[in-house]
């Protein structure tokens, strides 16, 4: 079938919908494939089918084990691809997509395998880093990431802050209405902190003293604020960095108003400081 709008996409997507409230699963499944395969042929639709689409082929997959497993075929074919040096960003953001509805732990599965594998594919290796990066700091293993990666994530970050938080940035052009400037605001200061604190966490876990340092100008360029006082500490906390996490809460305490203040008492007394 070929889908020539997201019109029709569209379309398709509320045909199976309504197979699944009848019961007719089988339909259902094809008519959610259909989108899912479709819908690369339409980029305006990536977002649809890359969520709706996905979580509700999960949904259906709750009470209909074909869907659950048809996801875990297309993870399976990716990875197959992957491992040949067939991949692109784009099949590495629809398998990171499908991990994220079937089982995002499986991400640091596959990874793990590729370092056990005596083969050693460093350009995939490296690859797959690039989505899972944030698991990666999670988990705390810093010593994963280079030097290199993490300032090619700083400098991404940055590039997007500017474009979405800048008073001269694109967003602040495009979105005059000041409740949805105020909403798509909030978005982008959430994922900077995540980002940015991640980056600077992963930069004193590994002692790279001057990248730490531009993760944190970064995040003060743009939330100089308890919030993001607190953010530093905790990633500074969470790389063992004791010393530094104490440097940035007499910082906040010199710094901001009382009002910021109450969020950095907490976290003083949460992380013992």
């Amino acid at each position: 079938m070929d889908f020539a709008s997201g019109e029709v996409l569209q379309e398709e997507m509320e045909r199976a919908r309504s197979f699944a409230k009848e019961g007719r699963f089988e339909e259902a499944l094809k008519s959610y494939m259909r989108v899912f395969e479709d819908g690369r042929q339409y980029s305006p639709f990536v977002g649809v089918r890359l969520s709706y689409c996905l979580s509700e082929t999960v949904e259906l997959g709750r009470v209909y084990e074909p869907a659950m497993e048809k996801l875990i075929e297309l993870r399976n074919a990716h990875e197959t691809s992957m491992c040949s040096g067939d991949y692109n960003l784009f099949s590495l953001q629809e398998w990171d997509a499908l991990n994220q509805h079937i089982d995002v732990s499986h991400q640091i599965k596959f990874y793990d395998s590729l370092k056990q594998d005596p083969r050693k594919n460093d350009a995939l290796m490296q690859a797959v880093r690039h989505v899972i990066w944030l698991k990666l700091i999670d988990m705390k293993r810093y010593h994963e990431l280079s030097a290199v990666e993490l300032a090619q994530k700083l400098s991404e970050n940055s590039m997007m802050a500017f474009i979405q938080l800048s008073p001269d940035g694109l967003m602040n052009k495009m979105f005059a209405a000041k409740n949805e400037s105020a909403s798509l605001k909030e978005h982008s200061l959430k994922s900077l902190l995540m980002h940015a604190g991640a980056i600077y966490e992963c930069a004193l876990g590994i002692k790279k003293q001057s990248l730490a340092k531009k993760a944190y100008e970064l995040i003060m360029q743009y939330q100089k604020t308890g919030r993001g006082y607190a953010a530093l500490i905790t990633h500074a906390s969470r790389a063992g960095a004791t010393t530094r996490a104490q440097k940035l809460l007499t910082e906040a305490k010199t710094r901001l108003s009382e009002s910021q203040l109450q969020v950095i008492r907490d976290l003083q007394k949460k992380l013992n400081l």
